[in-house]
């Protein structure tokens, strides 16, 4: 078995996401159901990303990232358009041993996030090994 599946503490735990578009959204849309502290940083910003800034769930720096960015996070998502850069976060990330994932790029990814059904109590974590 390659991928073991856990389930992670959120109250404390620190999110970071590279860009702000269609594929960061969908994580957010997760993301955001949890205790977790969620920062993003991109140039751009697409409106489903906004409105989880407008109601206060995530913080958001309009900019550039920097490789010092990656630093002191407990999970780190990288979602930009740009594959090279996505692909150096990730190998920084991990020579500094800091889970990340590299959305839609396995072979980048520390974790991976399952597909989750949730029904209150009940959380079911269904996952392809990144392969869907």
């Amino acid at each position: 078995m390659q991928y073991f599946p856990l389930f992670v503490d959120t109250q404390s735990l620190k999110v970071l996401i590279v860009g702000a578009g269609e594929v960061a959204s969908r994580k957010l849309d997760l993301l955001s159901r949890t205790d977790a502290e969620i920062h993003v940083i991109a140039k751009q910003c697409s409106n489903e990303v906004q409105a989880y800034l407008d109601k206060g769930r995530i913080s958001l720096e309009k900019r550039e990232v920097a490789t010092a960015d990656i630093n002191h996070w407990d999970l780190i998502y990288l979602a930009t358009a740009d594959r090279g850069l996505n692909e150096q976060l990730a190998t920084l990330a991990q020579q500094r041993g800091l889970w990340v994932n590299v959305v839609d790029n396995p072979a980048f990814c520390r974790f991976i996030t399952p597909s989750i059904v949730d029904r209150g109590r009940l959380q079911i974590a269904i996952s392809t090994a990144g392969a869907a």
